[in-house]
């Protein structure tokens, strides 16, 4: 939820094992296309988790967690590119998909950015964060301190001059479910520094005030799942 945000999103994450196999792709032509090859570049993993140590209660935890990733994965979806399903519309293989998929968006991470696929041009430097038409000299004389906070975007008025907008109000749809979610799953924590931290992150997710539960993230020692969101 932060300018700087990562490609992992929010993970719950327990002790897993994992194998990795080389992804499958469809060839139909006798040359393998680009889009293809830039896909044989990445293998999938296999992740699983042995959860015979979890109560259960915690056991039910871990279905509200993956809702509330799926739920920050949309978000990082908006904030990298905007509306995945019309950029998905627009390419032209199963292939295309699963390499914009993984890159969110049509620009090659791995590359400094490029196009991925024709048609497109080079990515914002600002991705989602900012107006696309804003100024390097017009960010720079906006006045408002919160211009560089980690938990905001910018965004234009009616009159069209910039305007910062908090995190938590600008993607309040999607902050209100997952904040539930996490709540909800605090509900069920039997660890007391987990249930602690899964409150006071459900808090910070509706006014990104996320110091306190920052803090307690660190003090936790004996829980047995760990959940993260970055």
């Amino acid at each position: 939820m932060m300018k700087n945000i990562c490609l992992v999103t929010m993970l719950a994450i327990l002790l897993v094992s994992t194998g990795a196999c080389k992804k499958a792709v469809t060839v139909n032509n006798t040359v393998t296309d680009s889009i293809t090859m830039k896909l044989n570049d990445f293998a999938s993993f296999t992740l699983a988790a042995d959860l015979s140590h979890l109560t259960d209660n915690e056991k039910k935890m871990i279905p509200l967690m993956i809702q509330a990733a799926d739920i920050m994965n949309e978000l990082f979806w908006l904030e990298a590119y905007g509306n995945k399903d019309s950029l998905f519309a627009k390419l032209k293989s199963d292939n295309a998909i699963e390499l914009a998929k993984i890159h969110y968006g049509p620009w090659d991470r791995m590359n400094g950015n490029a196009p991925l696929f024709d048609g497109f041009g080079e990515k914002f430097p600002g991705a989602n964060f900012y107006p696309e038409d804003m100024t390097l000299d017009e960010f720079e004389q906006f006045g408002d301190a919160a211009k560089k906070s980690l938990y905001t975007i910018i965004g234009r008025d009616e009159q069209g001059k910039l305007v910062v907008i908090p995190y938590h109000k600008a993607f309040a749809e999607y902050v209100q479910k997952a904040s539930a979610l996490i709540d909800e799953a605090s509900r069920l924590a039997d660890d007391p520094g987990l249930k602690k931290y899964l409150e006071l992150r459900s808090k910070a997710m509706l006014n990104d005030e996320y110091r306190e539960s920052d803090m307690a993230w660190m003090d936790m020692k004996t829980n047995r799942i760990d959940f993260v969101d970055y």
